[in-house]
């Protein structure tokens, strides 16, 4: 099942080599309450994409700032 989180919006993805992107959405399983996969877009224009992070990659969580920093590569995530 697919649900929304707005507040995740807000927040910057960081990995290992620099910022990927703003977070557009999560896809959550309803069976095991967890969140599998963050969209993330990359860019800023029509032609940004959308890479899907798995919160297992997630170093921290800095609520005060709104940045998510995995330990991942921008690279990584084109995979």
């Amino acid at each position: 099942m697919y649900l929304h989180y707005d507040w995740l919006t807000s927040y910057t993805v960081f990995g290992s080599d620099g910022e990927i992107g703003e977070v557009s959405d999560c896809y959550f399983d309803e069976d095991d309450w967890t969140i599998r996969y963050l969209v993330v877009k990359t860019g800023v224009t029509f032609l940004s994409e959308k890479r899907f992070v798995s919160p297992l990659s997630i170093a921290k969580i800095d609520h005060k700032e709104e940045v998510i920093r995995v330990n991942i590569s921008k690279e990584e995530t084109e995979k």
